[in-house]
């Protein structure tokens, strides 16, 4: 199944970034079964870490790669220069050889007070919104060169980030990003409210299970890329006590 990697921040530990590689294995594990994970710098001659090898014990597991002193992604830098990494991980066995890869950037995000540290340091977005309207293709284009463009122009305005009005992206427009080091916030296309604010909307358990399975399909599909600030749930969701999504 896909691989995702979530990396803990090392402040306090000398430099030394812990990353989790996670993923899912589907189908019938064998105890000969050897998981191996190889974390590569993404550009140049990919430099790679010592592999990291266990044997497989679950259908779904982590494996833990150590990064001394980690190359951090920051927003803002030049295209095809922010600081990425591959994780390789390859799954051998007497009935099962696999192989599969995802690229990620190692960050740490968290707040103090009103202010945002990014990699430790004062954070202040300068962004934009995208209201979805594509009126070419009519949906976000596939390919990575339109998104390159974009936010190599948007980022030439002197933005940082952008915000997209109840829709997400696809992972060519989350390519980009990385490399760009441009930050962003999907939004989901929940119910605007509860009860329904017009005639005929069905705010019902089969819409809230709707919901779920694409907010989780989404997040798993993007939780890796750097360039991911936030979710939003919805524009104009309602949060009062009547309402369903609290």
């Amino acid at each position: 199944d896909s691989v995702h990697v979530t990396c803990a921040d090392a402040r306090g530990t000398g430099g030394r970034w812990h990353c989790a590689v996670q993923f899912s294995l589907l189908g019938k594990l064998d105890e000969a079964d050897q998981v191996t994970v190889t974390v590569c710098e993404a550009w140049g001659a990919s430099t790679c870490l010592p592999a990291v090898e266990t044997v497989a014990n679950s259908t779904r597991m982590t494996v833990t790669v150590p990064i001394p002193d980690a190359q951090l992604w920051v927003p803002g830098a030049p295209a095809g220069q922010a600081n990425l990494y591959t994780a390789n991980l390859s799954i051998a066995g007497r009935a099962l050889n696999t192989t599969s890869s995802a690229r990620f950037g190692v960050r740490s995000l968290r707040t103090d007070g009103p202010r945002i540290l990014f990699n430790g340091e004062p954070l202040f977005l300068r962004g934009y919104g995208d209201d979805g309207q594509y009126a070419v293709t009519g949906a976000p284009p596939m390919e990575k060169s339109y998104y390159l463009k974009q936010l190599s122009d948007m980022k030439s305005l002197g933005f940082n980030f952008i915000r997209f009005h109840t829709h997400s992206m696809p992972d060519v427009f989350h390519e980009a990003a990385d490399e760009l080091g441009f930050l962003c916030d999907p939004e989901f296309a929940m119910n605007y409210a509860y009860p329904c604010p017009f005639p005929g909307c069905a705010p019902n358990d089969l819409v809230h299970e709707v919901f779920n399975r694409s907010f989780t399909s989404i997040v798993q599909r993007t939780s890796h890329h750097p360039s991911l600030f936030g979710y939003v749930l919805s524009n104009e969701i309602g949060f009062g006590k009547s309402s369903q999504f609290v």
